[in-house]
């Protein structure tokens, strides 16, 4: 509940730099009950009265602004923070999947590296796959410049344990096995992403979405026939209500 009430706060503290006269009094209403709900409780408080922890916040919350693809034209734009979500109930689905077949995946370890895994992106936006593998040795780089940035422009508000936490998830979600399970999830996210682009008629992604498919299809796993099959091939029987929600 608290969670919920201090995200309201971040935005309307954003919309009153704005509307200030509009948003004046529900600011102060949404400061009195996060007050009132951190008396209770350490953790809470130390946010509300510590500065870093609020810029360290404001500088994750940006993600809501930063859009994936962005080098192309979209009809459905996508931030990468929405991104980061849908990755985390993919990941969710394949941990589950694996362990119906006595696999042994540490889901919350998977929700974990789903939820952190653009984080950088924060400083250095969207830089999509085929641009970052375009120059030989790019994507080294580009780790080596990410760990730089992070350091300069966001582990500086947090403490030094927190971050010896966060960091493997941020810098390297992807690594061993359990990691690779959340890499075919983000592929997945595309994926969706380029059908619903390619199915409205944006024909850029249609190739993307054939190159995608491909590669998802070649591997061997149950998760895959059934993202496929319950998911993916499934928008075109509710297509109707993606793209136009039925609220009757």
């Amino acid at each position: 509940k608290f969670i919920k009430k201090y995200l309201w706060f971040i935005e309307a503290s954003t919309n009153a730099r704005v509307f200030p006269e509009i948003y004046e009094v529900p600011l102060a209403e949404i400061k009195t009950e996060l007050k009132s709900l951190s008396e209770n409780l350490i953790s809470l408080k130390e946010l509300m009265r510590n500065t870093d922890w609020e810029k360290y916040l404001a500088h994750i919350y940006r993600l809501s602004y930063s859009m994936r693809w962005n080098q192309y034209q979209r009809s459905t734009p996508i931030s990468v923070m929405s991104h980061k979500v849908v990755v985390a109930y993919i990941s969710y689905v394949i941990g589950m999947i694996g362990n119906e077949k006595w696999e042994e995946n540490d889901i919350q370890e998977m929700l974990m590296r789903a939820v952190y895994h653009d984080v950088p992106e924060v400083i250095t936006g969207d830089i999509i796959t085929p641009t970052k593998k375009a120059v030989p040795g790019f994507v080294e780089l580009l780790e080596e410049v990410e760990k730089t940035m992070m350091d300069d422009y966001l582990f500086g508000y947090i403490t030094a344990e927190y971050k010896d936490f966060l960091s493997p998830y941020i810098l390297h979600p992807f690594d061993d096995e359990l990691g690779k399970k959340v890499k075919y999830a983000d592929i997945f996210s595309a994926l969706i992403e380029a059908k619903i682009e390619d199915r409205i008629g944006n024909h850029f992604f249609h190739e993307k979405y054939q190159t995608i498919l491909a590669h998802i299809s070649r591997i061997s796993h149950p998760w895959v026939e059934f993202l496929l099959k319950e998911i993916l091939f499934h928008f075109d029987n509710v297509w109707d209500d993606v793209i136009r929600p039925n609220y009757d």
